[in-house]
């Protein structure tokens, strides 16, 4: 590490910044402990934690609560490869999630594509939750999730901030999620989605419709998930079908 003039945790955070742009450590890759920092450069461990707060302020870095610190991905990467919820694929990805509960309401089944998708009688009622989740404190997806009231009962709207839909149908109504269908298309943003995405009104995201269901094959929640076009990465492997060989 070249010397220079200024507080010695400054100079870790530069050379630290060169390392994380010259991609030393992985993309989303976690980052060498605290001590083994402190070891590295023969500092105290605050000097390295100063160095690690000024990373985090770029915005370069994020801690995770008792897994270490990680190198903060570019974008969110929204993985079509197994179905889980979204508190279970940031898990996977190293990073913090946040849920707000933005509004609950209960309505009468009178949107065609709600009653089709979820296959509710015209004067069924049903109940939509409207989240903004954000990823490491920035804001990336605001859902509307749809639950009929049969089902909605088992939700506990006190603690969506820290619990998935999939884990209270589960826990309270012994209904488990097996398997959803989804299509993703690009969409202007609608003004208010804008708003809470810190987006300019019009531009362009992602809309994803996701329809999951249990073991019978009945739909149990219908989600709209909005994300901004610019901070998310549609991920998939895919595999030569028979017909193609």
């Amino acid at each position: 590490m070249a010397k220079t003039h200024g507080p010695v945790y400054k100079e870790i955070a530069r050379d630290l910044h060169a390392r994380i742009s010259n991609d030393e450590f992985d993309n989303g890759g976690k980052m060498p402990t605290q001590k083994e920092l402190a070891k590295k450069y023969n500092v105290a461990v605050l000097t390295i934690k100063q160095a690690l707060s000024e990373l985090a302020k770029e915005g370069l870095i994020s801690g995770v609560r008792g897994r270490g610190t990680f190198v903060r991905p570019s974008s969110y990467s929204y993985r079509m490869r197994f179905l889980s919820s979204l508190e279970q694929e940031i898990y996977a990805q190293h990073r913090e999630l946040k849920t707000v509960l933005i509004e609950s309401k209960q309505n009468v089944a009178t949107d065609l594509e709600v009653r089709e998708l979820l296959r509710l009688k015209p004067d069924e009622e049903f109940v939509s939750y409207w989240r903004l989740r954000s990823i490491d404190g920035i804001p990336m997806i605001v859902q509307q999730s749809i639950v009929s009231a049969e089902y909605a009962k088992f939700i506990e709207k006190e603690n969506l901030a820290s619990t998935s839909l999939y884990s209270m149908l589960e826990k309270n109504g012994k209904c488990v999620i097996v398997s959803a269908s989804e299509n993703i298309r690009a969409v202007n943003l609608p003004s208010h989605i804008s708003k809470l995405l810190d987006e300019k009104a019009q531009s362009v995201g992602l809309l994803s419709t996701r329809v999951s269901k249990n073991e019978s094959g009945q739909p149990i929640i219908l989600d709209y998930a909005y994300l901004p076009g610019d901070r998310a990465v549609i991920e998939s492997d895919r595999f030569v079908g028979s017909d193609a060989l």
